[in-house]
């Protein structure tokens, strides 16, 4: 049954991928960019992200099953980028203010609370960087923080 349920949900990430190349087409992302990908499942946006753009993401699941197959995928798949994945909540993370130059929050926003989660979300961000969410509809939500 687990197996069955993360290829649900990678074929509906992998589905969303157009969207994500899209909006990270219309942002300048430095070389060796810091990303943090919240709620990263078994890595289908991080792993997109890392096999295209020399870039450094921190992973986080609680899952440990998630977490457990993308470090498979890690050893297994090519990447410019690097991935490190944690098997932790987002509230749980240890992380410093203005890290991250981009946030890939794709359902997050949606399962925990955009009005609880956006603000602690919007302050591990550089200035003027970027969160990449959508909603369960798969509307993009592009903000970008000055």
């Amino acid at each position: 049954m687990q197996v069955e349920y993360h290829n649900i949900r990678d074929a509906y990430r992998k589905g969303l991928l157009k969207y994500l190349s899209r909006a990270i087409s219309g942002i300048s992302l430095p070389e060796n960019a810091e990303i943090l990908d919240i709620g990263c499942g078994t890595g289908v946006p991080a792993l997109f992200m890392a096999k295209n753009h020399n870039v450094h993401i921190t992973a986080v699941d609680p899952d440990a099953t998630s977490i457990q197959v993308l470090k498979e995928r890690i050893r297994t798949i090519p990447l410019k980028g690097t991935i490190e994945p944690f098997q932790i909540s987002f509230s749980e993370m240890k992380t410093h203010v203005e890290h991250y130059d981009l946030i890939l929050a794709e359902g997050f926003l949606n399962v925990v609370g955009f009005r609880k989660s956006f603000p602690a979300i919007v302050n591990l961000l550089k200035k003027k960087r970027h969160i990449w969410s959508y909603t369960m509809n798969t509307k993009i939500i592009r903000e970008k923080c000055n």
